[in-house]
């Protein structure tokens, strides 16, 4: 009797569960691996050495990644169109704004900068135009 392989998106076999077939791919993958004296954690599908999962708010600003300010925009809704748009404040002391500004800042109260300065400020600082939108 001939039966015909019925594939559905990304080549899994129809009417067999998803994970099960991931599963043995997995299996399969790992033990081919070991035949050729290999670590199979090397080649794991899941997590890379480049894998950070720490809060944007536990890195310093060079491990930012651009996952890691796509996160940070959603977390204060900024949105942004345009080309080119540098990354916003995470807060003023990160900023490049002088030191003197800084210092009237701090005397003035503000702790942290709004959604609209922290993606505001450094489009600013660069010299373009920008129009902006704050919701209360």
């Amino acid at each position: 009797m001939n039966q015909a392989v019925h594939l559905i998106g990304r080549s899994h076999i129809a009417g067999i569960d998803e994970n099960v077939q991931r599963l043995q791919q997995q299996e399969c993958f790992q033990t081919l691996l070991k035949a050729r004296g290999e670590d199979p954690s090397v080649y794991s599908k899941f997590k890379t050495k480049e894998d950070d999962d720490r809060h944007w708010e536990q890195k310093d600003l060079k491990e930012m990644k651009e996952r890691d300010w796509r996160i940070f925009r959603e977390d204060f809704e900024i949105t942004t169109k345009g080309g080119n748009i540098p990354n916003p404040l995470r807060n003023w002391k990160e900023s490049t704004i002088p030191s003197e500004i800084l210092r009237v800042i701090d005397s003035a109260g503000y702790k942290m900068p709004t959604p609209i300065q922290r993606q505001a400020i450094p489009i600013g600082l660069e010299n373009r135009d920008i129009i902006g939108i704050a919701v209360l």
